[in-house]
């Protein structure tokens, strides 16, 4: 997600960027979006495979508060503007059960020698 975070600092703030309180991603203009930015940040020029990524890492798209808006929300709990300390939290979907599993077994196989 690290190079999410530095898009967002070094992009035309007329594509992307951040809300006004720094917790959400705003992307203004999609098509832009695709075609500048992602072949230098992914490899790819397709705005759903970025939605795929976000979707990936447990982001969420907020619903745009104007109806005809092509602008695109989306956030994550610890993914805010100026929190680049945050980041180790924004993991892939699985990640934490995985996690889970292995220290649930550690602690059985403590237990069993023991």
């Amino acid at each position: 997600m690290r190079s999410v975070y530095t898009l967002l600092r070094v992009c035309d703030a007329e594509i992307a960027g951040w809300s006004h309180d720094g917790l959400q991603v705003v992307i203004f203009d999609p098509a832009r979006f695709a075609s500048e930015l992602c072949p230098k940040f992914f490899r790819h020029r397709n705005f759903q495979s970025f939605t795929r990524l976000l979707n990936m890492y447990q982001f969420h798209k907020v619903p745009s508060s104007q109806r005809d808006s092509k602008e695109v929300y989306f956030e994550h709990p610890h993914f805010q503007r100026g929190r680049d300390d945050l980041l180790s939290l924004v993991q892939r979907k699985g990640a934490q059960s995985v996690r889970d599993e292995l220290v649930a077994r550690e602690m059985w196989q403590r237990s069993a020698l023991g």
